[in-house]
C-alpha cells in the first residue's frame, strides 16, 4: 500500500518513485491532485471495502491517510480547492472551546455540515460510523517523544506555563459534553492546579 501511494505526505515534499515510474511531482503531489476517496471512506468508517480497479489504478493511490498521525478516525477531503481534515467524534469541539477560553493558540475545529458529509461518504459508510471518542484516563500522549500519559503531559505543561485554569469554572459547559464529562474536566483542571503547586 505504501508503494501504491508513493509515500506521499502533506507534511513534506519527499516521495518514493520506483524504478520505471516516470510520474513527476506535479502529477502526484497531494496538494494539487485528486485524492482517492475510497481510502478516505475506509479511514473514516474503519471498515474495509472491496475496491475493484485495474492494475494501473491500484498503483496510483492518491492519499495522505497513511502518513497522517493520530489514533482517531480521520480523513482528508478537498473542498473548494482547500484540504480539510475531517474527524469522527466530537471531543475536538469542546477542546477547541476550552483552548479558546484559556487563550491557547490552536487549530480550530468546526462541525461538518450534512452537505459536506454527503459529498465524501456513501450512505452505507455513514451507517458504519460510530463515535470513536472514549474517556481513557491513561491514554498515551502524542505530543511528546516520551512515553507519558496525557495527564502527565498536561501536568508538565501546567507547571511550565502556569495557566489560569480557574477560567474554566466561569465558562459554560461546552457543546457535546454532558454534565458528568464537564465535571470530569473541571476536576482534572483542579488536579492540575494542585499538582503545579507541589
Amino acid at each position: 500500500m505504501f508503494r501504491a501511494c508513493r509515500g506521499l505526505s502533506l507534511e513534506d515534499s519527499y516521495w518514493i518513485r520506483r524504478e520505471g515510474d516516470h510520474k513527476t511531482w506535479k502529477e502526484v503531489n497531494l496538494f494539487h491532485n485528486p485524492l482517492s476517496l475510497f481510502i478516505t471512506e475506509v479511514s473514516l468508517s474503519g471498515r474495509n471495502i472491496h475496491y475493484s480497479a485495474n492494475a494501473a489504478e491500484k498503483r496510483n493511490i492518491q492519499t495522505p491517510e497513511l502518513t497522517t498521525l493520530g489514533a482517531s478516525a480521520k480523513g482528508w477531503i478537498r473542498q473548494d480547492g482547500m484540504l480539510y481534515l475531517h474527524k469522527i467524534g466530537k471531543y475536538e469541539i469542546p477542546a477547541d472551546q476550552i483552548l479558546t477560553a484559556l487563550g491557547i493558540p490552536h487549530v480550530h475545529y468546526f462541525i461538518s455540515s450534512k452537505t459536506e458529509i454527503d459529498s465524501y461518504l456513501t450512505q452505507e459508510r455513514k451507517e458504519w460510523l460510530f463515535d470513536h471518542d472514549q474517556d481513557f484516563p491513561d491514554v498515551m500522549s502524542q505530543t511528546t517523544e516520551y512515553d507519558i500519559t496525557l495527564y502527565s503531559a498536561a501536568s508538565a505543561a501546567q507547571k511550565e506555563l502556569a495557566m489560569d485554569l480557574g477560567i474554566l469554572k466561569q465558562m459554560e459547559r461546552p457543546v457535546f459534553l454532558n454534565e458528568r464529562q464537564w465535571q470530569g474536566v473541571l476536576a482534572r483542571a483542579g488536579m492540575l492546579l494542585k499538582s503545579s503547586r507541589i
